[in-house]
C-alpha cells in the first residue's frame, strides 16, 4: 500500500511539473484534470489508511496471550482458572479436518510484474471484455471540440467534470449554476443527472438553500430533507425527486462570487464535511479552467483584431473613392467589437454637417439609413462628434436619449457606444456600435477602440488631404485629360452657358467592361497603360467645343456642345469600335478591352453630378449584361 501511495505521489509531482512546463492550452487543461483526479485518489487512499489505523482491535483473544496475569483487568480480559490443555503431539495431522478445502491451486504469486497477465479478463465472457475495453477507449480518447468558441469549450469540460463529480459522490444530480449579481439570478449552465426532469432556466434568488449560499457566501448542507421542503429548495427540477441530501458550495473567481457547484442525493445522510472538502477541490479546478479559457479568449480576440486591422490596412483603397473607404471601415466593425448594428459617421465639408456614411445591419432591424444628418442637441452621437467625447450607454431605455436624430424610428433598447475619430483635436467622424444586450460594451472595448480610432484618424486625414490636392489639379497625371474635379467644374460652367445661350449640349460616359478582363484590370500598371492608350484615342475625336475628363480608374466623361444627338450617337459607336481594336500590353501578352458608352442630352440642365450619376448607373447595367454597347438615355 505504501509503495502504491509513493507511486501516486511521484505521478502527481510529475503531472505538476508538466503542467508548469506545458505552454499549449489544451495540454495544460488535460494535465490539470488528470492531476486533480490523481490527487483525489491519493487523498481517498490516505484517508482510508488513517481510518484503518484508528479502528479498535478485535476483541478475540490473540494467539500466545497469557491467561493468568498479575493484573487480570488491565486488558479488559476476565481472569479464569486455567483449563487442562490437551496434548496433540502424537496426533496424525494428515487426517485432521481442517474445516476448509482448497478449490484451486496456483504456484503463481501476484506481483506488479504479472498482475496484468493474471487479471487480463475483466468479465466472464470475451464479448463483455471487449465491450468494456471499447467503452474505456471511447472515454479516454474523446475528441476535444477545438472548433467551438472558448465559452462553449469551457461548457464541454464543465459537463465532464460534473459527470465525474456525480459518479464519485454517487449523487442523483451534480449541477453548476452561474450567478448574475446585477440581475440577482442563477442560471443553470450544465448538469449530470439520473433524472431527465431538470429544466435549464434562470432562477430568481429566494430564501432557499441556493439563496442562503449566495447571501452567506458559504457552503450549504442539508440532510434528512422532509418531503414538504423539497419543492421550495430544489426549483431546478420540474417534478419532486424525493431528494434527501444536498450539498452546495460557492464558486469564487478573483474574489467575486460567480456560481454554485452542487450535488444532491436520495440518501438521507449522503454528504458531510469530507464531501464538502472534495467539492472545494473541484471548485478550484473550475476556476483554473475559467482563468485558462479567459486568457485564451482574450488572446483569440486580440489576434482576430490585429489580423483584421492588418488586413484592412493592406487593402488597396483608392484615394479618389471615398465611398470605398467608408465601406472598408464599416466592414472592419465586425472584427473590432461584437455588435448587432454599426454606423460610421463622417464630417462633410461641403455641407458643414456630420452624416451617417455607412451602416452595417445584418439582422435587418429598423435602423438609421446612410445619408442621415446628425443632430447636435440631445442625441448620443451628436454629443460624441460635437464635443469629441466617448459615449457609452448601458441601457438605452434608462437613458431616454435619441441616437442620431429626433426623427429616428429605432425600436432597439439594448446598449450603445460611440467613439469619436480625432486627428489633432479635429473630429473627423465616429464609430457607433449598438447591441440588443444591455451593458454589452466594456471599458476594455472603449480603450481598444480609442487606439483604433487614433489610427483611423491618421488615415482619414491623409485621405482628405489627397482628396483636396486632387481637387486642385487640373489634369490627370496619367492620361493628360482633365481631372475628375476640374471636369465637373468645367462642365457645370459650360452647362450654365449653354442654358443662357439656348444651345444644345450632351454628356457622354465611357467605361471599360470589367467582366472578361477582371484579372488583367487588377494590375495598376495595366490600368495605367490602358487608360493612356484610350485617352490618346479619345483626344483625336474631340473638337474645340468638346473636352474630356477622367472620373475614376476605368471611366472617362466627355462634354459636347452644339452637337446633334443622332450624329453624336454615330460618333460614339465609332469610338466604341476604335477602342475595341487597340492592343494593350499586359506584361507577357497583349489584349484588347471593350467599353460601354452612355449618351445623355443635357440641354437646359445644370446639375452635373446628377447627370453623371444617371449615366453611371445606365453604363454599369450595360456593362454587367455583357458590355460593348452604346446607350442613349
Amino acid at each position: 500500500m505504501k509503495y502504491s501511495n509513493a507511486l501516486l505521489i511521484v505521478a502527481a509531482a510529475t503531472l505538476l511539473i508538466l503542467f508548469v512546463l506545458f505552454e499549449d492550452f489544451l495540454l495544460k487543461a488535460v494535465t490539470f484534470i488528470v492531476l486533480l483526479i490523481t490527487s483525489v485518489i491519493l487523498f481517498l487512499r490516505l484517508d482510508g489508511e488513517k481510518k484503518a489505523q484508528t479502528e479498535p482491535p478485535e476483541e478475540n483473544l490473540p494467539l500466545g496471550s497469557s491467561l493468568g496475569t498479575d493484573n487480570p483487568e488491565s486488558d479488559g480480559i476476565i481472569n479464569r482458572p486455567a483449563e487442562k490443555v490437551q496434548d496433540y503431539t502424537d496426533v496424525n495431522l494428515d487426517h485432521v479436518d481442517e474445516g476448509f478445502s482448497i478449490v484451486r491451486k496456483s504456484s503463481r504469486v501476484l506481483t506488479e510484474n504479472n498482475i496484468t497477465t493474471i487479471g487480463n479478463k475483466l468479465s466472464s465472457s470475451d464479448e463483455d471484455t471487449e465491450h468494456s475495453l471499447e467503452k474505456f477507449r471511447n472515454l479516454a480518447t474523446e475528441e476535444f471540440p477545438v472548433d467551438l468558441a472558448a465559452n462553449q469549450q469551457l461548457s464541454f469540460l464543465l459537463e465532464r467534470i460534473l459527470i465525474i463529480v456525480r459518479e464519485l459522490f454517487s449523487a442523483h444530480t451534480a449541477i453548476y449554476f452561474w450567478y448574475d449579481k446585477r440581475k440577482s439570478t442563477l442560471t443553470i449552465e450544465k448538469y449530470a443527472s439520473v433524472s431527465h426532469e431538470i429544466e435549464k432556466k434562470k432562477l430568481e434568488i429566494q430564501n432557499d438553500i441556493l439563496g442562503q449560499i449566495i447571501s452567506k457566501q458559504e457552503p450549504g448542507l442539508l440532510t434528512d430533507i422532509p418531503q414538504i421542503s423539497e419543492r421550495e429548495n430544489f426549483r431546478y427540477y420540474t417534478h419532486p425527486q424525493k431528494i434527501k441530501s444536498f450539498l452546495g458550495v460557492p464558486v469564487f473567481h478573483n474574489s467575486n462570487l460567480i456560481g454554485i457547484l452542487a450535488v444532491d442525493s436520495k440518501s438521507p445522510d449522503a454528504f458531510g464535511i469530507e464531501q464538502m472538502y472534495m467539492l472545494g477541490r473541484f471548485v478550484r479546478l473550475i476556476t483554473v479552467l475559467i482563468d485558462l479559457f479567459a486568457h485564451k479568449h482574450a488572446e483569440s480576440i486580440a489576434n482576430r483584431r490585429s489580423e483584421g486591422f492588418a488586413d484592412f490596412l493592406s487593402q488597396n483603397i483608392h484615394t479618389d473613392d471615398e465611398e470605398s473607404l467608408h465601406h472598408s471601415i464599416a466592414a472592419l466593425s465586425s472584427i473590432l467589437v461584437e455588435s448587432d448594428c454599426f454606423s460610421f459617421v463622417t464630417w462633410h465639408q461641403e455641407e458643414h454637417q456630420f452624416k451617417v456614411s455607412a451602416v452595417v445591419n445584418p439582422k435587418a432591424f429598423t435602423y438609421i439609413e446612410s445619408g442621415e444628418v446628425i443632430e447636435r442637441d440631445n442625441t448620443i452621437v451628436g454629443k460624441c462628434v460635437f464635443t469629441g467625447s466617448q459615449v457609452r450607454i448601458g441601457d438605452l431605455n434608462a437613458a431616454s436619449l435619441k441616437r442620431f436624430s429626433h426623427s429616428e424610428d429605432i425600436l432597439l433598447d439594448g446598449s450603445f457606444m460611440a467613439v469619436p475619430i480625432i486627428y489633432h483635436s479635429e473630429v473627423l467622424g465616429a464609430l457607433c456600435f449598438e447591441s440588443m444586450k444591455k451593458n454589452a460594451f466594456t471599458q476594455r472595448d472603449h480603450d481598444y477602440l480609442k487606439k483604433v480610432t487614433g489610427q483611423l484618424g491618421i488615415l482619414m486625414h491623409a485621405f482628405g488631404q489627397i482628396k483636396r490636392l486632387k481637387s486642385l489639379i487640373t489634369f490627370d497625371p496619367e492620361t493628360g485629360v482633365y481631372s475628375s474635379a476640374f471636369f465637373r467644374r468645367r462642365a457645370a460652367e459650360e452647362l450654365e452657358k449653354a442654358s443662357i445661350l439656348n444651345l444644345r449640349s450632351n454628356l457622354v460616359l465611357i467605361k471599360i467592361d470589367e467582366g472578361k478582363n477582371r484579372q488583367e484590370l487588377s494590375d495598376p500598371l495595366v490600368i495605367k497603360n490602358t487608360m493612356k492608350e484610350f485617352a490618346d484615342a479619345l483626344d483625336q475625336e474631340l473638337d474645340a467645343l468638346s473636352f474630356c475628363g477622367r472620373l475614376d480608374d476605368l471611366t472617362f466623361a466627355l462634354f459636347f456642345l452644339h452637337n446633334d444627338e443622332q450624329e453624336l450617337a454615330v460618333r460614339a459607336d465609332k469610338i466604341r469600335v476604335k477602342i475595341a481594336r487597340i492592343p494593350v500590353s499586359t506584361g507577357s501578352r497583349s489584349t484588347t478591352f471593350t467599353v460601354s458608352i452612355g449618351l445623355l442630352n443635357s440641354t437646359d440642365k445644370t446639375d452635373v453630378d446628377e447627370l453623371l450619376e444617371q449615366l453611371r448607373l445606365a453604363v454599369k447595367k450595360a456593362s454587367e449584361t455583357g458590355g460593348n454597347k452604346v446607350l442613349q438615355l
